[in-house]
């Protein structure tokens, strides 16, 4: 009896170590061999998505669960959301409302209970920062589980940049708008971002641990510490400060971990403008990712617009140009060996300030983000509203468009269910595959690491106003292994894929006619 008692507790001891890695085989991780994928519940995971403006658990007129029934029905497996960065009516025209990240007044939810005496900036009683929300906890812990039934991973964002003063007057440590005596450090908005203030750096500090702990069951999430943190100014030591304060709140995830069942990535937002060089005029910048790719407590690198990133010498960039076609290429194969992985986060969509929609654009930028090497691509898309939030034109914006996401989400459900074909651990750029496309495109592939299948994709390489989007006509030529391929096809702005029979590659380059398109035109290549 003795015997079996003491086998029956060491078996109990064995399950009970365990239980930790099996717990941990289910949550959001970094791939062991890939850092172009990740693992989620012990599969190759890319994100691709495309996401309301990140208010779905803050603005409580938006209904989350249709919003993430559309993700699901294509596919689409991410979503973000800021924890309490809000915007104003006013923030982003014509928008307005229709944004989801500005709530009506009184229709917000925050993690801190609205106590008062007194009056805060948006007209509602000023924040008791000692006194948690339980309301905002209950939105936001249903929202991440609607999710985890869908199997869409949510980026919890803890912070955003507060870009200018009135926006920051409005931030409920502002020190008008609680009842704490926090904030009142704070002479610039860009000190929110440093460990300037030692008020507003302990309220940090203790809402991303509160955040953590309220957190820790889902596998389902990983966190950002802030959105869009930048200093808008060239020098190196104004970066370097808030490179220390994204270091100091990533320990702050890692030590409130440390004795909790389950870890999670922590993901920064490299958007600075760091003076790289001068030439020809032109100011050249890094981004400062730099120094997280080399630091052990970020796992993850997200960039915004990308797209818009001309390359320069090493990683250097010239930012803020016009969506070009190559420029996430040539973004991504600079940085091929830095072995973290890279999300491009936000992309620029259009729509705001009356500009057009621009979904032709993003589809290829998702396009060229995956077959680059990239672990997730987020489109903002505006079309997901308080108002509509299936993002399918049921209601218009305040300048009285409607806007139909519907087409492009199926579109990007594609590239999905391609890659999740192709196998995002075993996929990684093919620099030497394509050795000539038509005028006035580029061309782009990605093997599996097998030789086994070839993805190749042409998109148009010309401006707005250079005649993007008019008819392209050639062939594409490949430095194929040799062999026997089945080829299929994905005409421009098509989500149904076309097979074309075989095609044998022999010594020489194998040449491909394609028909006349427009924009983009997809080939996958499966050997026999």
């Amino acid at each position: 009896m003795m015997q079996f008692m003491r086998h029956s507790i060491l078996v109990l001891a064995a399950l009970a170590a365990l239980a930790p890695s099996k717990l941990a085989a289910q949550t959001l991780s970094a791939h062991p061999q890939s850092a172009r994928c990740f693992l989620y519940r012990g599969k190759p995971t890319v994100l691709i998505t495309a996401t309301e403006h990140y208010g779905a658990v803050m603005n409580r007129e938006f209904d989350y669960v249709a919003y993430l029934d559309v993700l699901a029905r294509n596919h689409l497996n991410l979503s973000r959301t800021f924890c309490f960065y809000r915007e104003l009516e006013s923030s982003i025209p014509p928008l307005g409302y229709a944004n989801t990240l500005a709530p009506r007044p009184g229709h917000e939810a925050l993690p801190w209970r609205r106590t008062g005496p007194g009056q805060a900036a948006d007209g509602g009683l000023k924040f008791d920062l000692n006194q948690w929300n339980p309301e905002y906890f209950a939105r936001m812990k249903d929202f991440l589980r609607q999710a985890e039934r869908r199997n869409i991973i949510v980026e919890v964002v803890f912070f955003c940049n507060p870009y200018n003063d009135r926006t920051w007057s409005w931030f409920p440590c502002h020190r008008e708008n609680n009842i704490n005596q926090v904030g009142g450090g704070i002479t610039d908005f860009r000190q929110f971002m440093e460990q300037h203030d030692h008020k507003i750096v302990d309220f940090q500090k203790n809402f991303v641990r509160k955040m953590v702990l309220e957190l820790n069951a889902f596998d389902n999430i990983y966190f950002e510490i802030c959105n869009e943190t930048s200093t808008r100014m060239k020098p190196r030591d104004p970066a370097d400060r808030q490179a220390a304060w994204h270091f100091a709140l990533a320990e702050v995830v890692r030590q409130a971990e440390m004795e909790l069942p389950k870890k999670h990535l922590v993901a920064v937002n490299a958007h600075q403008r760091i003076l790289a060089y001068e030439e020809n005029g032109k100011e050249y910048v890094e981004t400062g990712d730099t120094a997280y790719f080399d630091h052990p407590l970020m796992d993850i690198i997200n960039y915004h617009y990308i797209s818009r990133k001309v390359p320069g010498k090493g990683a250097a960039v010239l930012d803020s140009g016009p969506v070009e076609t190559g420029n996430i290429w040539a973004f991504l194969r600079a940085r091929r060996d830095w072995r973290k992985p890279i999300v491009f986060d936000e992309n620029y969509s259009g729509v705001i300030r009356g500009a057009p929609a621009i979904w032709d654009r993003n589809r290829m930028e998702a396009w060229e983000t995956i077959i680059s090497g990239g672990a997730g691509f987020d489109h903002l898309e505006w079309a997901f509203t308080p108002q509509d939030p299936t993002g399918s034109g049921k209601a218009s914006l305040p300048d009285g468009r409607r806007l139909d996401g519907a087409r492009f989400r199926s579109q990007l459900r594609a590239l999905v269910d391609l890659w999740n074909e192709c196998g995002p651990d075993r996929m990684g750029p093919s620099y030497d595959l394509v050795a000539s496309v038509p005028d006035n495109s580029a061309g782009f592939a990605s093997s599996r690491n097998d030789g086994k299948m070839h993805v190749i994709y042409v998109g148009d390489t010309r401006a707005e106003k250079a005649g993007f989007g008019g008819p392209i006509r050639g062939a594409v030529s490949l430095r194929l292994p040799k062999g026997a391929y089945t080829l299929r096809v994905l005409h421009s702005g098509a989500d149904k894929w076309t097979a074309l029979g075989s095609r044998r590659a022999g010594e020489a380059v194998t040449r491909i006619e394609l028909p006349e398109f427009r924009q983009d035109y997809a080939m996958v290549l499966a050997a026999n």
